[in-house]
């Protein structure tokens, strides 16, 4: 059903992977996503660099709350690096100019503010 072919489609962009067409096309119409949005375009072609963990459904929510801000140079914090795809997935977003901030836990997360416009601080909430 929908929140299998969901899971299979979450489960392909954490690890970076190609969704197949008819995935795409199917959790575009039954879930609500919108396969044009910027967001989840993006991220259905990364398949390269650290790992996206992302729901579906956050694609147009984080669409419709900062699209106001593309273009922009705004300044984001991102509580959890984790695998670092947000990090990634952000800077492409906002375009050039943005600045975020990440902190983890992890010590390993710091290598990822080594990308220009990406600084890693490593803590805990």
């Amino acid at each position: 059903g929908g929140g299998d072919d969901r899971y299979k489609e979450s489960a392909a962009l954490q690890r970076g992977g190609v969704i197949e067409e008819e995935t795409v096309s199917s959790a575009g119409s039954s879930n609500g996503i919108d396969p044009n949005n910027p967001l989840y375009q993006w991220a259905l072609q990364h398949k390269h660099g650290p790992i996206l963990w992302k729901w579906n459904e956050y694609f147009d929510i984080y669409h419709r709350t900062f699209s106001r801000f593309r273009g922009k140079s705004p300044v984001m914090l991102i509580l959890g690096v984790n695998t670092g795809g947000d990090l990634f997935l952000f800077k492409w977003y906002f375009g050039p100019g943005v600045k975020i901030y990440g902190v983890d836990i992890n010590d390993e997360c710091k290598a990822f503010g080594e990308e220009e416009g990406i600084e890693v601080f490593i803590g805990d909430q």
